[in-house]
């Protein structure tokens, strides 16, 4: 599986594009039949637990591992659900991982969320440290310097396509030594240099920990999700 085409793509390997701009994807890298079950898993434990709200401003536990937060129902044992999805989801990467972060690495965190067309634009931010809370970076800006390296990559199953529908992906390109400041204050909105992520379902994103990225809100009734984790570099 190689990244999409263009013009970065054509020019660089996957570890130099992930250094240049921070993210790259692989398009349709995840069957139909995956990504139908996917969801499938997803709204089963929706339907489990009541059928309740799936978008809160704070966190809601649901259940040990299931948490209704800003991006939507988390369920952290997704993997214990639907173990095969491990696969899926490391299986297309996994020659991207090794070039960008070296032999030696483990997938951590991986969980699964579903969203619906309750949930309003969702406001700009990062994983730097891992899963850190965007509002709070400014305040702990300076825990954490520039990492200059890639040593942590988030990955993104979508089982439904990035688009006008579902919502898209806004993504904040960073070269891997520039400063991880947030180029505006402003987390609710749309940025000047934001670049727009549409994609096929079944593609795969991976982004370096310090890229700024939000998401549309959809713009019909109906679920979205999507299977996320990290890879570290040990």
């Amino acid at each position: 599986m190689t990244p999409e085409s263009g013009n970065v793509q054509e020019r660089m390997n996957a570890k130099e594009i992930l250094e240049e701009r921070g993210w790259l994807l692989l398009p349709s890298a995840v069957d139909g039949a995956r990504c139908a079950r996917l969801l499938e898993v997803l709204e089963g434990v929706w339907s489990e637990l009541g059928r309740p709200a799936i978008h809160a401003r704070g966190d809601v536990h649901l259940a040990p591992s299931v948490i209704v937060s800003p991006v939507g129902m988390a369920v952290f044992d997704l993997l214990a659900k639907l173990p095969e999805a491990r696969g899926w989801l490391l299986g297309p990467i996994e020659s991207v991982a090794r070039e960008a972060l070296g032999d030696a690495f483990r997938l951590e965190n991986v969980a699964g969320v579903l969203s619906d067309h309750t949930r309003p634009f969702f406001f700009w931010h990062h994983h730097l440290e891992g899963l850190l809370d965007a509002r709070e970076y400014l305040a702990l800006e300076e825990r954490y310097p520039i990492p200059g390296r890639l040593r942590r990559l988030s990955c993104t199953l979508y089982p439904v396509p990035l688009d006008d529908e579902h919502g898209v992906m806004l993504l904040q390109p960073r070269r891997i030594d520039e400063p991880t400041r947030p180029p505006c204050e402003d987390m609710d909105v749309p940025w000047p240099r934001q670049q727009v992520l549409r994609c096929p379902a079944g593609s795969i994103l991976v982004m370096d920990e310090c890229v700024w990225h939000a998401v549309t809100p959809m713009t019909r009734p109906g679920h979205r999700g999507f299977l996320a984790g990290f890879l570290v570099a040990e």
